[in-house]
């Protein structure tokens, strides 16, 4: 009986896993075989076939690397093989080994086993140590009250001070969340770690960024108006006068508070950029409202009557100070004169007629007339005559005179 003898070919093949810049061997790699085939069921980047290496149960087989950097696979029959890293080995919380920088160091991914091939194959491959940068946008704006907050905004980062040109964009989508990814730990042929910072590009005008980490807090720019009210004539402080303070460059005029001196000041606080009116609404007593006179020597103000219209600008200061003055009222004083008899309590009466005289007592509570005539007098009255009466009436309570003048002439009573 004849036959052909056929050799089985059985080799092992290790995979020494190393760090790219210390040299250190990688612990945990894990690495799947792949066997070129015209008949396989994967094609790789090129187009060329292959399937993986299985074990005797028919699943692929999963080689890891030890301790010593180390992964070994055996019985290999003949054939071309090339390993192919699974997944990255994490070091810690920032810092990993990514599979995809995985390079044999002869340059050459491929290895062929062949019968003259030595038992034993040993392939060595670096990986480079990578990070990920995490960043955050926090919003100081009391939850976007004023409705200024973009609707997203771009990070950029930098390693040791210069940018590597890869920006992040952060919005509601992403919940203001966004990492920058597979970024080496190391600076080039050296084991000096890179220092990687960030920066918020072209910043909302109405928000002041900060950097704490990789934490971006966006604060919403406000102001206040501090408004002092003084007398015009004594510089005192005025305490009692409200204030109302509004709005005007919103589709309507927005009501922002109404306040009322306290020491003669008012403070108006969180005021976003913007246009506004200020006025006086109510005078504190003895003042003057129509006289209220504004002035500022940090802002433009437009006076009109009662109210001041001024705009805040964010590159303004955070405290903005307004002074009002106002006149005080002055006391009314009344002078009465009064001519009056001897007595201040009476009210004389006198009558005066070309047959009459008057005779008035100077008693202090009574009135007295007297009538002296030469004839009887008459109640009749001839056409055209002309009769001459005064009546001087003292009111003393109401502080008034009363004059009544009737005259007479050229006739007589008969």
């Amino acid at each position: 009986m004849s036959g052909t003898i056929v050799t089985v070919i059985k080799k092992t093949v290790k995979l020494l896993k190393t760090d790219s810049v210390t040299n250190q061997p990688i612990e945990g790699a894990q690495f799947k075989l792949r066997k070129y085939t015209a008949t396989g069921t994967y094609t790789d980047d090129v187009g060329d076939k292959y399937n993986y290496v299985k074990d005797t149960s028919g699943n692929d087989i999963i080689a890891t690397t030890g301790s010593d950097g180390y992964a070994t696979i055996k019985d290999l029959s003949a054939g071309t093989y090339e390993f192919e890293e699974i997944s990255n080995v994490i070091v810690d919380n920032s810092t990993y080994y990514n599979k995809d920088t995985f390079t044999t160091t002869d340059g050459d991914q491929r290895f062929v086993i062949s019968e003259s091939t030595t038992d034993s194959i040993t392939k060595t491959a670096t990986n480079e140590l990578q990070t990920s940068v995490s960043v955050r946008k926090i919003w100081d704006d009391s939850n976007n009250a004023n409705n200024l907050r973009p609707t997203s905004i771009t990070v950029k980062l930098l390693a040791d001070g210069v940018d590597t040109k890869k920006e992040l964009t952060l919005s509601e989508a992403t919940r203001w969340h966004g990492t920058f990814n597979d970024l080496p730990v190391y600076q080039a042929g050296s084991t000096t770690a890179i220092v990687y910072t960030i920066e918020e590009v072209n910043t909302d005008p109405n928000y002041t960024a900060s950097v704490n980490g990789y934490e971006i807090t966006n604060t919403l720019n406000t102001h206040s108006v501090s408004l002092t009210k003084k007398d015009v004539d004594t510089d005192e402080n005025i305490s009692g006068a409200s204030f109302r303070l509004y709005r005007i460059d919103t589709p309507t005029e927005e009501l922002i508070d109404t306040k009322t001196t306290s020491d003669g000041v008012v403070i108006f606080n969180n005021l976003v950029a913007g246009t506004y009116k200020i006025e006086e609404t109510s005078a504190a007593s003895n003042y003057l409202i129509d006289s209220v006179v504004y002035s500022s020597n940090d802002i433009a103000l437009t006076v009109n009557g009662k109210s001041a219209t001024f705009e805040i600008t964010n590159a303004m200061a955070d405290t903005i100070y307004i002074n009002a003055t106002n006149k005080k009222q002055e006391e009314e004083t009344t002078t009465v004169t009064e001519e009056t008899s001897t007595s201040a309590d009476s009210a004389t009466t006198a009558y005066e007629t070309t047959t009459a005289t008057e005779e008035t007592s100077t008693s202090a509570d009574s009135a007295t007339t007297a009538y002296e005539t030469t004839s009887t007098p008459k109640t009749s009255v001839q056409t055209g005559d002309s009769i001459s009466y005064t009546v001087i009436v003292l009111l003393l309570a109401s502080a008034s005179i009363v004059i009544f003048s009737y005259k007479r002439k050229d006739n007589k009573l008969e």
